[in-house]
């Protein structure tokens, strides 16, 4: 296992939630891919590097509670103090921005955003979806299809589904 993590502090100081990865080791079959324990609190950032292969995107996908077949884990995951290790992933309030924007296609820009959102009345949720768009400069763009969209403003939209998903981590 050739995998390096470190945790630092952010320029911000929000401290209102607490991610502790706890004995975790990942393997594929029966090697050792990633073993980490880890508390980031708020406003700090958890750094993981290593080649490919090593298990980083395997890391990813176990806090999200998809961990593809073929690998399996140990350890436990604390999310503000409570076990969500065995949480079914759309409960575990985990938020994750790939690289790819992976809209959905059948979507508008809004329906992506909206998607993820909690439950409110409908009046306010196309609020916050125009404001927010409004605040990375994609106002007006809310019943564009996404793919007419550019790749940064595809990257912008998957961030503001993210963000207005309000994760907890």
């Amino acid at each position: 296992m050739q995998t390096f993590a470190s945790t630092a502090k952010s320029s911000s100081t929000t401290t209102a939630s607490v991610l502790t990865i706890d004995g975790l080791i990942l393997r594929r079959q029966q090697q050792d891919l990633l073993s980490l324990s880890a508390t980031i609190r708020g406003g700090e950032i958890l750094t993981i590097m290593g080649p490919s292969g090593s298990g980083k995107s395997t890391l990813l996908n176990w806090l999200t509670g998809m961990l593809p077949a073929g690998f399996s884990a140990e350890g436990q995951l604390h999310l503000n103090g409570q076990n969500i290790t065995t949480t079914a992933s759309h409960l575990r309030h985990i938020g994750l921005l790939y690289q790819d924007p992976l809209l959905f296609p059948h979507l508008s820009v809004a329906g992506n955003i909206g998607f993820a959102m909690p439950p409110s009345p409908k009046a306010q949720r196309q609020t916050a979806i125009s404001e927010a768009l409004t605040q990375v400069g994609l106002g007006g763009l809310e019943q564009r299809n996404p793919q007419s969209l550019s790749g940064g403003q595809q990257a912008r939209v998957a961030l503001l589904r993210v963000l207005l998903s309000q994760p907890k981590a």
